[in-house]
Formats: C-alpha cells, structure tokens, sequence
C-alpha cells in the first residue's frame, strides 16, 4: 500500500503524521520524504530521508507516530 501524506512533525528518531487510518501497533512503514527546496540546505545527510524504515509505535485521533530504526536516524535533525 502507498500512501501520500504529510508529516507534521519529524525529529532525530521519528515522524508523527496526521491521518485519520489506524494500523496495528508495531506496523512497519518505509518512507520517503520530500522537502521544499529552500529547506533542503538544512540536512547534512539528505540520503536518509528515502527509504526511512520504522514502526508505528503510537496512534491517536490526529494521526500516527513512527520511531525510525536505528540505521534511518537523521543526524541533520539532532541538532534542531
């Protein structure tokens, strides 16, 4: 399945993302994620953000949040 949303909300090790779609706890999701342009010089590792793997560890009435795993990390984040 392939959904098109938008995050509200991403950090170091996770995204939350407003939808209104429920999945089991600890489905797992690959990402990829576009930015506008202009914000693009902000990450240092733009790689990792396609193919961001991770599971959805929290849901509620606003939507989803997934924790990356390890290796999806985004270090350009830590820093924000």
């Amino acid at each position: 399945m392939v959904l098109d949303l938008t995050t509200r909300d991403i950090s170091y090790s996770g995204t939350f993302i407003p939808t209104l779609t429920s999945f089991p706890e600890g489905t797992r999701f690959t990402m990829d994620f576009t930015l506008p342009s202009d914000d693009l010089n902000k990450f240092k590792d733009i790689e990792s953000l396609k193919n961001c793997a991770g599971k959805m560890v929290r849901y509620d009435s606003h939507g989803i949040a997934i924790q990356f795993d390890k290796e999806c990390q985004i270090e350009g984040l830590k820093a924000l």
